[in-house]
């Protein structure tokens, strides 16, 4: 248990002569340091002048870091005028290219230019009919054209040749 300085007594000592007990405890304090701490007043923490200290430097760090997105900002603006400024000129080149390719492609430049080389227009092309029996003979004398086996093409029933014959001038599989 603490106890206050003021109450706490020193201790007396005792000498041969039988002097009063006062001026002996007198004679003591003087020669005793001092017991008492040394207490000093500490000023306050000044809590507003480091928040707005903390302030300040929070808003100047958010505006560098403004200055810093809006040129970052700027900067990939400039990359994408330059990209759309090529896309544009490239459109332009294809729409001239492909103007000369249609120049180029017409008949009437075409048929010119096969005149030129002494070429004639070709008759008319005409289709005839074949019987799927002629062109069933042809297969099985050719051999099949759908991949099989040539010895399973001349031991298969020749109904079942016909069949496929049939289906394929049909287009039906």
């Amino acid at each position: 248990m603490a106890v206050p300085i003021r109450a706490r007594r020193l201790p007396i000592a005792r000498t041969k002569t039988h002097q009063p007990a006062r001026a002996n405890v007198r004679s003591t304090r003087h020669k005793l340091p001092n017991r008492r701490p040394n207490l000093r007043l500490v000023p306050r923490p000044r809590v507003a002048a480091n928040a707005a200290v903390l302030l300040v430097g929070l808003v100047v760090a958010l505006m560098l870091a403004t200055v810093v997105l809006h040129t970052r900002l700027a900067e990939r603006q400039l990359q994408i005028d330059q990209l759309e400024d090529s896309v544009t000129e490239a459109r332009e080149r294809f729409d001239v290219l492909r103007s000369q390719r249609a120049e180029l492609r017409s008949p009437n430049r075409l048929e010119g230019a096969a005149a030129e080389l002494g070429m004639q227009q070709a008759p008319p092309a005409e289709f005839l009919p074949v019987d799927p029996y002629t062109l069933a003979d042809v297969l099985a004398s050719a051999g099949s054209g759908d991949g099989q086996a040539e010895d399973e093409s001349t031991t298969a029933d020749p109904l079942d040749q016909i069949r496929r014959v049939k289906q394929a001038s049909d287009g039906t599989p």
